[in-house]
């Protein structure tokens, strides 16, 4: 879901890049703007560092005409030109828009739209809105930077999970939390899917062959792997996959990926020895890939033995 914060002013009153990213350090905020770039013809992300971290929005700069003033601007004919800033779910991105927004509309005579409430607010008031408003993103960025992420958990698991299955033959992917090894006729996987609330871990024990998918870039093994054989680690079996691992904090997640090194080393791996053939990979087909023509794929013209 994106927001937009709109600035409304005279075109004449438009201030240089430069003079904008001066005055939102000069004003007192923790933000830097990148400010190489044209106002009037510019169109697209600006980067910012907001708190010394990485922030920014997409930017807009337009003349708005006849009907339009009505429709998408003020109804102010003094003041056509129309400065959007546009984030997405980054709170952080919003905040650096509310600065930018705030500090630009005191600098220009501006009239600002407060995208939550829609109240407009004035060049007056716009420095003191810009400080409100960041300070109520606080809390949400701290939650939202506090999230897990697979960063977070590939770090995590260097002297956990990541061991452990290592001493089984397993490598880990260059992004997310994904391990392989190739054994027998197989390519064996152990795939961690984080949670929408970046809180829980599903994981996936999964037995693959490239030619059951020719269109796969092997390039890109083992992210995005089409799946059409595998279990889901619950607990301490193998059943449907659940997001039963709780990873919501650091240590939370250090004592999951302790847990999850012991049952795979108990159960999975165990599993995945007894399966490294192209027979043993058609046992464990799941429902909707038990076709002949499937099974032909994941044969390959080889023998069937």
């Amino acid at each position: 879901m994106s927001e937009a914060v709109c600035v409304f002013l005279s075109p004449a009153r438009m201030v240089t890049a430069e003079a904008w990213a001066g005055a939102i350090k000069s004003n007192g905020f923790n933000m830097s703007m990148h400010s190489d770039f044209d106002v009037h013809s510019t169109s697209g992300f600006l980067p910012c560092t907001h708190q010394g971290k990485s922030a920014g929005f997409e930017y807009r700069y337009e003349i708005l005409k006849d009907t339009d003033i009505e429709i998408h601007g003020l109804g102010d004919p003094s003041r056509p030109a129309r400065i959007m800033l546009t984030t997405g779910s980054s709170h952080r991105q919003l905040a650096s828009s509310l600065v930018a927004a705030g500090v630009l509309c005191a600098m220009t005579d501006a009239v600002l739209v407060d995208p939550d409430s829609e109240k407009l607010i004035s060049s007056a008031d716009a420095l003191a809105w810009a400080r409100q408003r960041e300070a109520g993103c606080m809390k949400d960025i701290a939650r939202q930077e506090a999230k897990m992420s697979f960063a977070k958990l590939r770090r995590i698991a260097q002297d956990t999970l990541t061991p452990e299955l290592a001493r089984a033959g397993f490598s880990l992917s260059k992004t997310k939390l994904t391990y392989w090894r190739q054994k027998g006729e197989i390519y064996q996987v152990v795939l961690c899917d984080l949670n929408s609330n970046a809180d829980r871990l599903k994981v996936y024990v999964v037995l693959w062959v490239p030619e059951a998918t020719p269109d796969y870039n092997m390039a890109n093994f083992p992210s995005g792997l089409p799946m059409y054989a595998y279990r889901g680690l619950e607990g301490d079996r193998l059943g449907s996959p659940s997001p039963v691992w709780r990873v919501s904090d650091f240590d939370e997640a250090r004592a999951t990926l302790v847990e999850m090194s012991s049952v795979l080393a108990q159960i999975a791996i165990p599993w995945f020895d007894e399966r490294i053939t192209r027979v043993a990979l058609v046992e464990n087909l799941c429902w909707g890939f038990t076709s002949p023509d499937f099974i032909d794929l994941i044969f390959g013209g080889k023998a069937r033995s």
